[in-house]
């Protein structure tokens, strides 16, 4: 447990040892390092490192609103005709770790959907999509 008022930092005692025990250092120098190093070591990795975290957010973000928009365009489909393209998708997915854009283009085009539905609920869904899929990821 962590107590902090305006001068005084507590820690309870088992955490103290636990990481003089681990990292072979005084506490209190682990923790004055690890505060001076947030204040005063933001080198470029770390703005690096931020960019790209705030990046994957707003991508993340562009792609539900994609989705959201693919999905309102085609809502005249059955959720049957989706059913087997689907599961053939998760299925590929599941052995691989990801689905290609070339194969979710030929699941689509054997079964008569759009392919932008199935990648768009593909992304909904999680699946990692690659532009290729039968190469090596």
């Amino acid at each position: 447990m962590i107590l902090l008022s305006k001068d005084c930092l507590k820690i309870d005692k088992e955490l103290i040892s636990l990481v003089e025990y681990k990292i072979g250092l005084p506490a209190e120098d682990v923790i004055e390092g690890y505060l001076k190093s947030l204040i005063y070591y933001d080198d470029e990795e770390s703005r690096v490192i931020k960019d790209f975290v705030k990046t994957s957010q707003k991508l993340d973000k562009l792609k539900l609103k994609l989705v959201e928009q693919i999905k309102e365009n085609n809502l005249n489909y059955d959720d049957k005709l989706l059913e087997k393209p689907l599961d053939a998708l998760e299925r590929i997915h599941e052995s691989l770790g990801y689905v290609g854009r070339n194969q979710i283009s030929s699941i689509a085009k054997v079964n008569h959907v759009k392919a932008s539905l199935l990648e768009a609920i593909c992304i909904e869904k999680g699946m990692e999509i690659l532009s290729h899929g039968a190469g090596v990821k």
